[in-house]
């Protein structure tokens, strides 16, 4: 994800998937594993995930594969406590 944000960076990429090729070639979609899951929802929060459900390929929300998260309160906190921190040096 964060390599095909760099390598795209013109590019609004909205959609992703995790695909593996067996040895002959077929490929199938797998499902990303929680660290990456995790990513998603801290920097790209609004990206649509496809998914292997059941051998059918659905696009799902962040929302819908990491339930339940803490939605970025923490890195939120952790920015605006470092801007406020910041501007207080500067003055």
């Amino acid at each position: 994800m964060i390599l095909a944000n760099n390598l795209y960076k013109e590019k609004n990429i909205d959609e992703i998937v995790a695909v593996h090729y067996d040895d002959e070639g077929n490929a199938e979609i797998i499902n990303p594993c929680g660290r990456c899951r995790q990513m998603f929802n801290d920097y790209v929060p609004d990206i649509k995930i496809i998914v292997d459900d059941d051998r059918i390929a659905k696009s799902v929300g962040v929302d819908r594969v990491l339930p339940f998260s803490y939605k970025n309160k923490a890195l939120e906190y952790r920015r605006v406590k470092k801007s406020t921190d910041n501007e207080e040096v500067e003055k």
